[in-house]
């Protein structure tokens, strides 16, 4: 796909909005656009999730509805804020009401696929994050079963997918891989945000 010139909405949650980077054009999308040469905009929410709302930002599927209406690419960048939540359970992979966080991610994507039919959406894995990846409310929820909720829900959409959690190169447990990509353990640094910049931006070169 060539990029140049096309407009890529970012819906996420704090990675997505910059956390972590040093200025604003070293976050995700602003790279993103710099390799590309496409026009970005940044709809991510500190906090959120598909089914969290937080910090005064919607879940994700609420935030469908506000996203410009003529992009040529979508990128769905989430999961690690739901995965921690007290109130939401898993769910099933089938349910399509955002009452658990796998109906919530379904009913993501299921919006975004009525919204944008004619446009390339792609979503994103979370990374591995430092602290613990097992929730420790009563949900019981883990980060790994919220990626693999991810994948089967987009495979089922047919959704290309760049799991982060396999091939980010980004593990914060060891420290020097934390030191060099990932100080606080959850949000990348300039070094980690161009790791997953460029992968985004080759995934969609090659669709």
């Amino acid at each position: 796909m060539e990029l140049s010139g096309k407009k890529i909405n970012f819906l996420g949650d704090s990675i997505t909005y910059g956390v972590g980077a040093s200025c604003d054009e070293m976050r995700i999308p602003d790279l993103v656009a710099g390799m590309t040469g496409a026009e970005v905009r940044n709809y991510g929410g500190p906090g959120s999730g598909f089914a969290r709302p937080c910090n005064g930002y919607d879940e994700f599927w609420k935030r469908v509805d506000e996203m410009d209406a003529d992009a040529d690419v979508i990128v769905v960048f989430g999961g690690t804020n739901d995965f921690t939540s007290s109130v939401f359970a898993l769910g099933d992979v089938r349910e399509l009401t955002p009452q658990s966080i796998c109906g919530a991610i379904n009913y993501t994507f299921r919006k975004l696929m009525e919204k944008y039919p004619t446009a390339t959406i792609i979503a994103l894995t979370p990374t591995h994050r430092c602290c613990e990846e097992v929730n420790s409310y009563s949900t019981g929820v883990t980060l790994a079963e919220v990626r693999d909720a991810m994948l089967k829900i987009c495979e089922y959409y047919s959704v290309p997918v760049i799991d982060l959690w396999k091939s980010s190169g980004i593990y914060p447990a060891i420290t020097a891989q934390r030191q060099s990509k990932m100080p606080d353990g959850l949000h990348p640094n300039d070094a980690g945000m161009r790791a997953i910049a460029s992968r985004i931006a080759g995934l969609l070169r090659s669709l």
